[in-house]
């Protein structure tokens, strides 16, 4: 996520704002990679970044093949994208993949946060874990607690079982699977767009 300046006028503002975040999280000017972003003036927006080089050989392989590229897009922002306008009043949105949830922290509506949190054996297993960590979120970024997470990509049955404060998991693609399935695990990923469902 990414502030823009207060006095943002412009995309040059917002842009210049996501290559200074770039370069306080990697310790690294930003002139090799490639940021898109949902570009706002007046308010947080999600950028994502990717080399140059990755970004030049895909596009050559592409090439090569007489294959068009039509998007590249984190799997994040993906399943965003898909899914952000169904997200429930309360609720945070994540993704799940084999061994990493990335969940969105709304607040009034709006994407306030995104974090990455490693699925440990513990995570898959126990719900307390998932919810403490969600509380650990809340806490550190001044907002309420949400009622529902709603989730994409590969279910965890276990997380179904309503937590003490009854905090709610659900998935939107759910039934949708079924529908998915592939002959092979590359076909399979290539009709989900996402790893591990």
């Amino acid at each position: 996520m990414v502030t823009p300046p207060a006095n943002a006028t412009r995309l040059l503002d917002c842009k210049a704002a996501a290559d200074l975040r770039f370069q306080a999280l990697y310790g690294e000017p930003s002139t090799t990679w490639k940021i898109a972003a949902d570009w706002q003036i007046v308010q947080p927006f999600l950028a994502s970044a990717i080399p140059q080089t990755l970004l030049a050989t895909l596009q050559h392989a592409c090439l090569a093949c007489r294959l068009p590229l039509v998007e590249i897009a984190p799997q994040f922002v993906a399943a965003w994208n898909r899914s952000h306008s169904l997200i429930r009043k309360n609720a945070w949105f994540g993704v799940v993949d084999c061994d990493l949830i990335t969940f969105a922290a709304l607040h009034q509506g709006r994407l306030h946060a995104v974090r990455s949190i490693p699925l440990a054996e513990q995570a898959i297993t126990d719900p307390a874990y998932l919810h403490d960590h969600i509380a650990r979120e809340v806490l550190r970024l001044q907002i309420p607690m949400p009622t529902e997470m709603q989730f994409y990509g590969k279910k965890r049955e276990n997380w179904c079982i309503p937590t003490a404060d009854q905090l709610i998991y659900s998935w939107l693609d759910e039934g949708k699977t079924a529908t998915r399935v592939a002959q092979t695990p590359g076909l399979a990923l290539a009709s989900t767009g996402l790893a591990g469902t």
